[in-house]
């Protein structure tokens, strides 16, 4: 095992169509909407966006992903990791059941000197962080996709023009 490399793979599992899920997940810049730990992400073109991501831990991770990979008919979207962790990351949603399973599959090498210095005695702690922060993307895209964004559009049209949903 290499130290500071960490290999994830995430399986979130949805009620809803393959092309559905797919739709939301390549409009990464959606992504803080409904993913709590993605704090903020910006374009930087059209193959390229920059990532702020936060879990439980007291600490932001900037990441750059760029040579992104999209087929829409496979449904597979991946990119090169840049930045306080390097590597690919990617996702692919299949049919599953009576709706779809979307698997996140992550390669990465942390680059941040604070988690290669806390490496040995933390790591645990950093797999944890990492779990969570998967785990409330999940429940927000579920809830997105169960009409969440309407709620979220809704209370966006509130706050421009003053009033409150009830």
């Amino acid at each position: 095992m290499e130290l500071h490399r960490y290999r994830f793979t995430s399986v979130w599992d949805f009620t809803r169509p393959p092309d559905e899920v797919f739709a939301v997940l390549r409009v990464v810049d959606d992504w803080p909407l409904w993913w709590p730990g993605v704090r903020r992400v910006r374009r930087v073109d059209e193959q390229s966006g920059a990532f702020l991501l936060r879990s439980l831990l007291p600490f932001d991770l900037d990441l750059t992903i760029t040579g992104a990979f999209e087929d829409t008919e496979s449904r597979v979207l991946r990119g090169e990791v840049g930045g306080d962790l390097e590597g690919v990351s990617g996702w692919i949603v299949r049919p599953h059941g009576t709706g779809s399973r979307a698997v996140l599959e992550q390669d990465m090498v942390a680059r941040k000197a604070l988690i290669r210095r806390l490496e040995v005695p933390f790591r645990p702690l950093f797999r944890a962080n990492h779990y969570l922060l998967t785990y409330r993307g999940h429940r927000g895209l579920k809830a997105w996709l169960d009409g969440g964004h309407e709620a979220h559009s809704a209370r966006e049209d509130d706050r421009r023009s003053g009033t409150r949903s009830q």
